[in-house]
């Protein structure tokens, strides 16, 4: 295999350019929508356990331990996604690699806790179309560090030599 670049290796980055940043985007978006879900569920929870001590149902009404740390869990995965974001461009295959297993392993977390929000369809949907996008970012970052890896010794030969 030659060290240069294919024929057309600088559209191909370019292209691969536009498909990392677009993994880019999914992470944040993904990272974002776990954080404020989750902080959501907690505000919201925290809401019903103060209407409950209102209308005297509830005494002295505490948010469960174990939703606590749901909760932490939702945030802690959110910020994962954005140092994943953060980190695309500089290591593309692990961070792709990461994204795309956390989102596996929590959606099938999610399965067996309530499978009816994965379920349904616009859950399938919404979780089919994440699956393909962060594939596809795993395959773009591949082919991007190949193109990368072979248009370096072709930019060495450029530079003037001291």
């Amino acid at each position: 295999m030659s060290d240069r670049p294919a024929f057309g290796a600088n559209i191909v980055t370019n292209t691969l350019d536009r498909e990392l940043k677009q993994a880019r985007v999914i992470f944040v978006l993904i990272g974002l929508t776990n954080i404020v879900v989750s902080l959501l569920a907690w505000n919201t929870l925290s809401d019903q356990l103060q209407q409950y001590e209102k209308l005297g149902l509830m005494t002295e009404a505490k948010i469960p331990d174990a939703v606590r740390i749901f909760v932490m869990i939702g945030v802690g995965i959110g910020a994962v996604y954005l140092v994943c974001a953060a980190l695309v461009y500089k290591k593309p295959i692990p961070t792709t690699i990461t994204g795309l297993a956390i989102y596996a392993v929590f959606t099938l977390l999610q399965l067996v806790v309530d499978p009816s929000s994965v379920l349904s369809i616009f859950g399938i949907g919404l979780r089919a179309a994440m699956i393909i996008a962060l594939v596809s970012a795993v395959r773009f970052a591949f082919l991007y560090e190949r193109n990368r890896a072979a248009a370096l010794p072709a930019a060495r030969a450029l530079l003037p030599k001291s």
